[in-house]
Parts: C-alpha cells; structure tokens; sequence
C-alpha cells in the first residue's frame, strides 16, 4: 500500500508538532498565572488605598491607631503573598 507524500511529511512532524503544542499550553498556563497574580495585587492595592483613605484621612495624630492601620495593611500584603 501507497502512502501520499502528504501523509509522509505530516507523519515526519507530528513530534515536533506535539513538543511545540506541549509548549504552547505551558506559557498559556504561565501567562494565565501571571495575570491572576496581577488582579490579586491590583485588588490588594485597591483594598489598602480604600483603608488608608478612610482611616488615615481623619488625621489621626494618635500612633496608636497608625500603628493599627499599618498592621492591617500588612496582614492584607501578607495574605496576597500566600496566594488570596
């Protein structure tokens, strides 16, 4: 039996065809990851400009509650870095 030389290149390729589909899906999961990490940090960043805007916007002069407000936007820094 005959095999049509397109059948031939296409059978000669298939392994680079699957090494770069395999890489292609890997970035793809890649960039899907970064821009998940981008929307966490713009949320976070959302959430720590709303907190210092309300609370600190009342010119608080007492440390005490600087002190307090800055502790929340850590534990929020915090809980971004471990993913939510």
């Amino acid at each position: 039996m005959e095999t049509s030389p397109f059948l031939e290149t296409l059978l000669s390729q298939s392994a680079l065809v699957v090494f770069m589909g395999f890489v292609a899906y890997t970035l793809w999961k890649k960039l899907e990851d970064a821009l998940n990490k981008k929307d966490l940090m713009a949320e976070a960043l959302i959430k720590i400009t709303m907190l210092w805007e309300e609370r600190y916007s009342k010119e608080s002069q007492d440390d005490r509650e600087n002190k307090v407000i800055l502790k929340e936007i850590l534990d929020i820094i915090k809980s971004m870095k471990n993913g939510g």
